[in-house]
């Protein structure tokens, strides 16, 4: 529980959305916002957060080559085609 807490606090995404999450409430308790620019903040940050997921994705997807590669063991082939089976032979 506590290092899935630090894992959180040190993410930028987490980051990002705890900053604009106060930005959007200052802005309804009294920090003079336009409501365009408040959009655009929010829209800025939510692409910043896709955008990190998506580069966070491809670093887990290299973790485990480069793990699989120091192992000597083969990488798990995620497009790799399915197995298909061969029917048994009639017993005769």
């Amino acid at each position: 529980m506590q290092t899935a807490l630090k894992d959180l606090i040190a993410s930028k995404k987490f980051i990002v959305m705890l900053v604009t999450i106060a930005v959007a409430v200052a802005s309804k308790l009294g920090l003079n916002l336009d409501p365009d620019m408040l959009t655009q903040i929010i829209a800025l940050a939510g692409a910043f957060i896709v955008g990190q997921g998506i580069a966070d994705h491809g670093k887990e997807a290299a973790k485990i080559n480069a793990a699989a590669a120091n192992d000597n063991t083969p990488a798990p082939a995620a497009a790799a085609a399915p197995a298909t089976e061969t029917p048994a032979a009639p017993a005769a």
